[in-house]
């Protein structure tokens, strides 16, 4: 095999594994951002604590 052959399939190679880079965060950015948008931070419901439990049992 001549060099520039050689050359030509790992410049190929390069990049491939460059666009797969940048596809894959861009990907990953856009999930992120979809799941910020639709997921809270909050709890939708806040768990009673121990002494509220303890309270409920002995009813």
């Amino acid at each position: 095999m001549d060099i520039q052959v050689i050359a030509a399939v790992f410049l190929a190679l390069a990049i491939v594994f460059i666009i797969g880079q940048i596809w894959f965060h861009l990907v990953d950015g856009i999930l992120k951002a979809v799941r910020r948008t639709f997921t809270k931070k909050q709890t939708w419901y806040p768990l009673p604590d121990e002494e509220t439990e303890k309270i409920i049992d002995k009813r």
